[in-house]
């Protein structure tokens, strides 16, 4: 027993038995199996403040002839006797330094020696029926009559005659006889020599003997012709035992090494009269300070390979499992790991796994997007990425006094064509969903923001690079209607109809919900200067082919920031899409990890996330998704983690969420051991070698052991000057600045240059609508007349922006 708790080896039991310092140490082996060596003794205090500890120590045995069976309780599921244990430890508080152990030895009994004692037993039985004693006792009397001797062979010695039993008597004496010889006789039970030992310590005089006098109360359940008692001998006022000078060492160094020296007096027992001790407790047994396991788990399979930390690129790191052998760090191959889905309350440890699994990633070479909508885990990785700072792009949006800024633009079709829109509105609508809830009922503002956005792509194609329309162009074509007065003639009849006709008989107000969020973006200045940027110094498709490493933070889980986080996730999603013209295997690609955390805030209907799991995994995009609970997300999102999956690992969970878990993982675990993990444990059922292995317990990483080598305190701000260079982060008063002129200088723009409507016009008639005839085509005419060709203002390309291939442009309208 430690620390109030019954300390009773079961399996699935959860005692945390690596301490860090091991942990580092284990890294540094080749590749052998390591077993941590038994803990040392806690330090004395410290602090002169704090009280000493007074110890009180007592050794268990039995009281009489080991022969004299102790008594065997009918335990049950209503009837523990663990229970009075427990409960004499209530109470007990570890704040204040009180602890009590309870350690109990079994060392087997050889046949040779049963087979001795038995048969001395025996011998001393028949000796004790044949020697004449005038004043036979009760207890010769009862051993003549549960042996056959009669009152003939009494008088054939010359024996007086026994007592007279009455009933009662012959019928206890008959009882107890056959448990005498139901202990010596039992072929079927092991025997066992005995040691208990327990020690009670606390800050307070006289607590400790008194917290063990209550555990010593509670054992005498167990007496029958037999009990146990307290080692030691009784000198008028004072017990000479285990606590006086001369036995305290020897006793604490049992109790340390688990040496078996127990003294002459303290007996064997068989399994029956011990198994109380040797069960866990019953699910009837209510006490708070009992441990529970849950239930059994599967031990994990033997060819599970050992992680080594980040010079093991080809694992991705789980956690330490526990089998026969003991204690190991363990990983799976990265080839077997497509999605991995982490689920658990919070404050349960999956966002640690998660942030250990992408460091380690990130060490090891690999690029990837880690999504945080609280920004402390990004905070807390950094220290460990100083090695890879060139690597690293961060968008960090809690920091609104931020003095620089990327920039990050959606709407620019700088470099794209025509075919590109149907992509750019999906990723802006379902931004919009998931920020304000938005439903299949919500369909008018559906529409309003994807004829906003199909518009502005539309003149993206016209105007220059750096006069490329924002989100923030979407308030001012819908509220401005002298502005979206000169943008309708640059537009295609089919968009250019609905602002001239069905936009008119809208109501005022049905503008309200598309616009109100825009404002709340426009009004923090460092999403305002990301987003309000005409050109993205941020490429997504770049950075998944170089192996760049995205830190990006919304910094919160409003309307707002579910926004954002869900421009992030459908532009990495349109740029593992665009890969298909590689024309590439996906074993050719280079593989992109995608760790999204608290998933269920941006897990709305029709989710990008249900997309990824569909589509990304034959293009190099990888995810790992962690939530809260598995019955938060959308059922469809749901549907493709569990069909998709490669590892799918849960922490403590929700009584709804277990069951699911326990039947997806073909109940070999019970619903209810998920909802007793403690913090940093968990089952997970994992992909190792293309085959799904059973399910198996683990313990999280803490990654300031496992990346100590790494840790660099200077690594933040050397990732903050890499960053400033990796996205040409530029001022953020001098991008609002820009920001507030961007419509005049669009406006400006189109006024001087041939209208769309005008163009059509002279290509289907060969005049102007003056009568006039018009000479040969303007070369941006011919292109819009061939419907592809290179986009204009791809000549004028900034540095940083990937050109693509041009592609066959459809003929039919983008899908609404």
């Amino acid at each position: 027993m430690s620390a109030g708790n019954l300390d009773i080896p079961v399996v699935g039991e959860t005692e945390d038995l690596v301490p860090g310092f091991w942990a580092r140490q284990l890294l540094k082996l080749p590749g052998v199996h390591w077993e941590p060596p038994a803990p040392k003794p806690a330090p004395a205090p410290s602090r002169e403040d704090e009280p000493p500890l007074h110890v009180s120590r007592f050794e268990v045995v039995l009281a009489a002839d080991p022969r004299y069976p102790l008594a065997r309780p009918n335990f049950g599921v209503d009837n523990d006797p663990l229970h009075q244990i427990a409960q004499a430890l209530t109470g007990l508080s570890n704040t204040k330094g009180e602890s009590f152990e309870m350690h109990l030895d079994l060392l087997p009994v050889a046949p040779a020696r049963q087979r001795h004692l038995r048969s001395q037993v025996l011998r001393e039985d028949g000796a004790g029926a044949d020697t004449a004693n005038r004043g036979a006792s009760l207890r010769q009397s009862v051993q003549m009559i549960a042996y056959g001797v009669d009152s003939a062979s009494t008088r054939a010695t010359r024996q007086p005659a026994a007592p007279r039993l009455t009933p009662l008597q012959r019928t206890a004496a008959t009882q107890q006889a056959r448990e005498l010889g139901g202990k010596i006789l039992a072929l079927d039970e092991a025997w066992w020599d005995l040691q208990m030992l327990m020690v009670a310590r606390s800050p307070k005089e006289g607590r400790a003997e008194q917290r063990l006098a209550m555990v010593f109360a509670a054992l005498q359940q167990f007496g029958d012709q037999n009990h146990f008692r307290v080692y030691g001998q009784r000198l008028g006022p004072f017990y000479l035992g285990s606590d006086i000078a001369w036995r305290r060492r020897r006793f604490d160094h049992r109790l340390r090494t688990g040496a078996f020296a127990p003294p002459k007096s303290g007996g064997w027992v068989t399994t029956g009269e011990i198994g109380a001790f040797l069960k866990p407790p019953t699910q009837n047994l209510q006490i708070t300070n009992i441990a529970r396991s849950g239930g059994p788990v599967p031990p994990p399979p033997k060819t599970l390979p050992l992680y080594r930390g980040p010079r093991d690129r080809h694992l991705l790191p789980m956690g330490w499992v526990r089998d026969n052998r003991g204690w190991r760090p363990a990983g799976v191959p990265l080839e077997d790991t497509f999605f991995e889905l982490l689920t658990g309350k919070s404050r349960s440890g999956k966002s640690e796994r998660m942030l250990g699994q992408f460091v380690h990633l990130a060490l090891a070479g690999h690029g990837g997007m880690y999504l945080d909508p609280h920004v402390q885990a990004i905070e807390r990785m950094k220290p460990f990425l100083g090695s890879v700072a060139d690597r690293i792009l961060e968008f960090n949006l809690s920091r609104t006094r931020a003095s620089k800024q990327a920039g990050f633009n959606l709407l620019s079709m700088t470099g794209r064509d025509r075919a590109d829109i149907e992509g750019r509105i999906s990723a802006v609508v379902s931004a919009f969903s998931a920020a304000l809830s938005w439903s299949n009922v919500n369909n008018r503002a559906q529409n309003l923001v994807t004829q906003s956005v199909w518009s502005l792509c539309e003149l993206g194609l016209v105007l220059p690079p750096d006069l490329q329309p924002t989100v923030f162009q979407i308030t001012t074509i819908l509220s401005d209607e002298e502005w979206r007065a000169h943008t309708i003639p640059h537009l295609p009849r089919d968009v250019a109809s609905f602002w001239q006709t069905r936009f008119n008989n809208l109501e005022k107000s049905a503008i309200t919900p598309v616009t109100n969020l825009l404002d709340r973006l426009r009004s923090s200045p460092s999403v305002a200067a990301l987003l309000g940027t005409p050109q993205s110094t941020y490429d997504a498709r770049r950075a998944m082919d170089e192996g760049k490493i995205i830190l990006a933070s919304p910094a919160g889980t409003g309307d707002k920031d579910r926004f954002l986080a869900c421009f992030f996730l459908y532009d990495v999603f349109l740029a593992a899409l665009s890969r298909q013209d590689t024309g590439l295997p996906m074993d050719k690609l280079r593989t992109f990890w995608l760790a999204v955390d608290e998933m269920q805030i941006y897990d709305t209907a029709g989710s990008v996330l249900e997309l990824m799991l569909r589509e990304t995994a034959k293009y190099g995009l990888k995810v790992f998704g962690a939530t809260q609970s598995l019955t938060v997300l959308q059922k469809a999102t749901q549907d493709m983690w569990l069909t998709n999956r490669s590892h799918i690992i849960s922490n403590a969970e929700r009584a709804e969420a277990a069951r699911i878990l326990s039947k997806e993982m073909g109940d070999v675990v019970e619903p209810k051991t998920f909802t007793r993990l403690e913090r940093f444990c968990s089952i997970g059922q994992l992909t190792l070698h293309k085959q799904t292995t059973t399910p198996i317990w683990m313990r999280g990483f803490d990654s300031a052991d496992i990346f100590a080598d790494y840790h660099d305190p200077k690594a933040p701000a050397a990732i903050a000057a890499a960053v400033d260079a990796n996205l040409a982060r530029k001022p953020v008063e001098q991008t609002l600045e820009e920001l507030r002129t961007l419509d005049e200088r669009i406006a400006a723009y189109l006024n001087t240059h041939i209208p769309r409507s005008r163009v059509e016009t002279q290509n289907s008639h060969g005049a102007a609508p003056g009568g006039k005839t018009t000479g040969a085509k303007t070369k941006n005419a011919r292109r819009r007349d061939a419907g592809g060709g290179e986009p204009q203002g791809a000549e004028d390309l900034p540095p940083g922006v990937t050109k693509l291939r041009p592609r066959r442009p459809r003929t039919d309208p983008p899908a609404r």
